[in-house]
């Protein structure tokens, strides 16, 4: 009687898949941290903005709100983008437009121009920005949790990558202080104005009732 063992032993062998390799872990950490930086670097900069464009307190808290929008409205659409067509294609064209929208803001115009317009190229800089860091952020997370296969690598890729995550909210939370910071320096200046204001009717008040009395 043949024994069906060698049989079985012969038998196609199931392949592994593909772990994640050092290479994609690096890429995928590097392109988080980018888009990290530049969603944190106008909340360091709002003085500088308002001092050089002249911003009110509603342009300023935009400047840095501009990025923060394209990435909550499509971060969930370009997640499925990556599924669909790629998430190599994705994540290379998500940090192209990052670099772009980087570049429009760098090259916002001196103070030859408008405010409104150097406002306004600001703005188009950080939404473009925006919308590279809405397919960065899901598709780097996607490219870790496809090249993890067993719950030990996956939650220590995923904690690689967490790390980063979390300067997201701190970022949001310096951009909240800085923007408050920003109109309790604006309501002052308004009030030293007012001050200023009174003092000089005072003054002025003075004066004539001095020129009324040397009159009589």
């Amino acid at each position: 009687m043949t024994s069906l063992e060698p049989q079985v032993a012969a038998g196609p062998s199931v392949s592994q898949p593909p772990g994640l390799s050092r290479g994609t872990l690096i890429a995928a950490c590097v392109a988080v941290c980018v888009a990290q930086v530049a969603l944190a670097i106008p909340a360091v900069l709002n003085g500088l903005f308002q001092q050089d464009l002249g911003t009110s307190a509603t342009q300023l808290t935009w400047i840095s709100d501009a990025f923060l929008v394209p990435v909550a409205l499509l971060e969930l659409t370009f997640g499925v983008l990556g599924d669909l067509f790629g998430r190599k294609r994705l994540l290379i064209g998500g940090t192209v437009l990052l670099v772009v929208g980087q570049l429009i803001g760098f090259l916002t115009p001196g103070s030859g121009a408008s405010t409104g317009t150097r406002v306004a190229v600001l703005f188009t800089g950080q939404i473009i920005a925006g919308v590279g860091a809405a397919a960065i952020f899901p598709t780097t997370l996607a490219m870790v949790a496809a090249g993890t296969h067993t719950a030990r690598d996956r939650s220590r890729a995923a904690a690689d990558r967490s790390r980063l995550d979390r300067s997201r909210s701190s970022a949001a939370a310096v951009r909240s202080a800085a923007a408050a910071r920003s109109s309790v320096a604006a309501a002052a200046r308004s009030c030293a104005a007012a001050v200023r204001s009174s003092a000089a009717a005072c003054r002025s008040d003075a004066s004539s009732s001095r020129s009324m009395a040397a009159c009589s």
